[in-house]
């Protein structure tokens, strides 16, 4: 089995710097270990780990580098087989690297004051909270934008809220909805929020109602379309009854003026013609008939108006 200080000098090398690795990763691990609060038996195992590395390296080191004015320096002749400590050295390697990874895991699933910060600030809504005597106490970074649109810095306390929305009374398109210069609208609304622990907040929100303002818009734009459709659809069935009655009497008229022609003829052939007996009373009959018919049409016209004025 080859020892260490058997080893060429590329080999000694190669294992050293991997060594110094595998120590400054363990370093990284316990910073990470200790700031996180981690249970105490992995700070003890990175800590043993940390300290095996150390010996082994300041160890080797002086097998390693071989002092200028030595010929035939043999070093300490460590009995330190190369295979051996590339093993134990690869298993603290990769045991602290999976160490690492879980302490980042560990870390992301962890609610702290700054990852509520940033879930808060990724909120697509102006969000502020305020202590019952006023102050801020958080702000989020939509609600920091809006501040700074409308007043000209980020608010502090609620009554610099109130007096920015009183300021800006111009740019209310509602009771609670504001048109900012970019464009959008926010409606605000005021909360309070009570803790389990019974402290009281005021909350502040600013909505973005940009979408909700314009398909508004829209529906108002589209029924004043169907209210004119409807007005004029109105008037369109109102002459189209008119003009019924209107194409009705002109029916009637004519017919009525076709059977008094043919009574005036029937009156005047049995006035100027001499005719005989039979035929005058074809005449007559005619006449009558007409008549008859004209009083007919007559009461069947007004039966019709009543009908179509119910």
């Amino acid at each position: 089995m080859t020892l260490f200080y058997e080893c060429d000098y590329p080999m000694r090398f190669s294992y050293m710097l991997f060594l110094m690795v595998t120590i400054l990763m363990l370093v990284v691990l316990m910073w990470k270990l200790i700031l996180g609060k981690h249970i105490k038996s992995g700070v003890i195992a990175c800590a043993a780990g940390l300290m095996l590395t150390l010996g082994v390296y300041s160890v080797l080191l002086d097998d390693h580098i071989v002092p200028q004015d030595a010929i035939n320096w043999q070093g300490h002749k460590a009995p330190l087989p190369i295979a051996g400590l590339w093993l134990i050295t690869a298993v603290i390697f990769l045991g602290g690297a999976y160490a690492i990874l879980l302490c980042q895991t560990r870390d992301k699933r962890k609610v702290t004051e700054s990852s509520i910060k940033e879930a808060i600030d990724e909120i697509p809504m102006g969000l502020g909270y305020f202590r019952q005597n006023g102050v801020s106490m958080l702000i989020n970074r939509r609600m920091a934008e809006i501040s700074e649109i409308m007043c000209g810095k980020v608010l502090m306390t609620f009554e610099e809220l109130s007096d920015m929305l009183e300021g800006r009374s111009d740019w209310k398109e509602t009771e609670d909805v504001y048109r900012l210069p970019d464009g959008s609208a926010c409606r605000y609304v005021e909360d309070e929020l009570v803790t389990a622990a019974g402290e009281r907040f005021r909350v502040a929100y600013f909505y973005d109602v940009t979408k909700l303002v314009r398909r508004k818009k829209e529906l108002d734009a589209q029924n004043e379309e169907l209210r004119i459709m409807s007005v004029q659809n109105r008037r369109l069935r109102e002459n189209v009854g008119q003009l019924a009655k209107e194409e009705e009497l002109l029916f009637f008229k004519t017919k009525w003026h076709d059977t008094m022609g043919e009574g005036l003829t029937a009156i005047r052939r049995t006035l100027l013609a001499s005719l005989p007996e039979n035929e005058t009373d074809d005449s007559l009959r005619s006449l009558s008939d007409a008549i008859t018919v004209i009083q007919r049409d007559n009461d069947d016209s007004d039966q019709r108006r009543v009908a179509i004025s119910f």
